[in-house]
């Protein structure tokens, strides 16, 4: 009768945990450019066709960029990016810069579908930049916009015409992480961060690539960018729930579950999973787990952005 409670206790565990992940998982808009009526062009030379992003000789001086809302994949409901934690991944293959040089977003997320740069708009993105008229030293930035401001990484990338890069642009509060790497992800390449947005850069629900309105328009890039995925959505619905998970090793949580000494000592409430232990060597429970709350669905919320579930 012990071994089956025992039993019956880890699984019900396991339900929670695995729920958990299932669900903080789910929450992934991805893009693979084959559908253009999702996207909105603002000009005409930053599209999507044949199945790629396009930079055709977009240039800046002027807003030509395009844009889409970020949306649950199976619903297809406008959600946002968590204010404090979430993963962006896409590839740009750059085949050629006029001589003016250039200064684009690649990826960028927005508070709104206007111009990155105008107005209150907040922006997190990769830019495409180099010296006017030097478009041999481009290099990849972290591009950070807080309203009326904003400001780029002092580090930097390198960067080589009719290479293909993938990149994954992580938040995590106030630290944005670009990292360059492999087809598959496994391979870090090269990093850069920017360690200094402030908490008020938030209500991210848009994607755009484009030109930089405020650059000579001697700027011009031509390339493309597919593969695009972010995993750290919210909306009303994901929010405060289940929406992250934390990052524990399960197999100590499971080892450290409560052994009864009795059918009735079994308690699925207080003593199952936030009781301390009583002191008997024998007798265990899940003793300062950090953040047992998160049985009660508080700490893989986005008030808890250090359980996040970025990945």
């Amino acid at each position: 009768m012990k071994r089956l409670l025992i039993i019956q206790s880890i699984a019900l565990v396991l339900v929670f945990l695995t729920s958990s992940v299932s669900f903080g998982q789910s929450a992934v808009c991805s893009d693979d450019f084959s559908d253009a009526t999702i996207w909105t062009p603002v000009n005409s030379n930053a599209t999507v066709a044949n199945n790629v992003g396009s930079f055709t000789q977009t240039q800046c001086g002027a807003d030509n960029r395009c844009w889409r809302q970020l949306t649950e994949p199976c619903s297809g409901t406008a959600m946002k990016l968590n204010n404090e934690a979430w993963v962006g991944k896409i590839s740009f293959t750059p085949t050629y810069i006029y001589p003016g040089g250039v200064a684009h977003l690649i990826m960028s997320f927005c508070s709104s579908n206007g111009d990155p740069l105008a107005g209150n708009t907040d922006c997190i993105g990769i830019e495409y930049y180099s010296e006017i008229n030097d478009p041999t030293n481009s290099v990849f930035k972290i591009f950070v916009k807080n309203a009326g401001s904003w400001d780029v990484s002092s580090q930097y990338i390198t960067s080589s015409l009719n290479t293909t890069y993938y990149f994954r642009l992580t938040r995590q509060q106030g630290v944005v992480t670009l990292e360059s790497c492999n087809s598959t992800y496994s391979t870090v390449n090269s990093t850069i961060s920017y360690t200094n947005v402030a908490a008020s850069v938030e209500n991210l629900g848009y994607l755009s690539f484009g030109a930089l309105s405020n650059g000579s328009s001697t700027r011009r890039l031509t390339g493309t960018i597919d593969n695009f995925s972010v995993d750290g959505l919210e909306n009303t619905e994901f929010d405060e729930s289940f929406h992250y998970f934390p990052n524990e090793n399960w197999f100590d949580w499971l080892t450290s579950v409560y052994v009864p000494q009795s059918p009735g000592d079994l308690n699925y409430g207080t003593s199952f999973f936030n009781a301390a232990a009583d002191g008997a060597s024998d007798r265990r429970v899940i003793n300062e787990v950090p953040n047992v709350g998160w049985l009660n669905n508080n700490c893989c919320t986005k008030s808890h952005p250090e359980k996040a579930g970025v990945r």
